[in-house]
């Protein structure tokens, strides 16, 4: 069975990937996705190129995998169409099982800049038949 994370070479990324292996006590089924390869220090799990803004990349990343952590993306403007492009391409390719980084009531009357991706993420996975877990944080 193999995680896949998203945005593995932010901080939240880093952190999970650590705790994984630490908890697993290896690296192995773990795959890591991020638009800058290079920038990822692990290199006992498997690196794979993927870039939201590049839909065509979801695909072939995701492939193989059975569980998504699906680590919001920092540009709030694309977001909801970026993570609606992860989620299609993980039903694609048979992922198992989304895990998905939200925030605490992203529902319409939150006033905060950021409620309406993470409402419209949650919505399209909740659509998507996929099983999923949202952490609102």
């Amino acid at each position: 069975m193999s995680l896949l994370i998203t945005g593995a070479s932010g901080h939240l990324a880093t952190a999970v990937a650590e705790r994984v292996v630490d908890l697993r006590g290896s690296a192995t089924g773990l795959v890591l996705t991020t638009r800058s390869p290079d920038a990822v220090s692990r290199t006992d799990a498997e690196v794979r190129y993927a870039d939201f803004a590049h839909p065509d990349s979801l695909t072939e990343a995701f492939a193989g995998a059975s569980r998504l952590l699906l680590i919001s993306a920092d540009d709030i403007a694309a977001r909801a169409t970026w993570h609606r492009a992860a989620i299609d391409a993980a039903r694609a390719v048979g992922v198992g099982h989304v895990i998905y980084t939200s925030m605490l009531r992203p529902d319409a009357a939150n006033p905060a800049l950021i409620a309406a991706s993470h409402r419209a993420t949650e919505e399209h996975l909740a659509a998507s038949g996929l099983a999923h877990t949202i952490l609102r944080c």
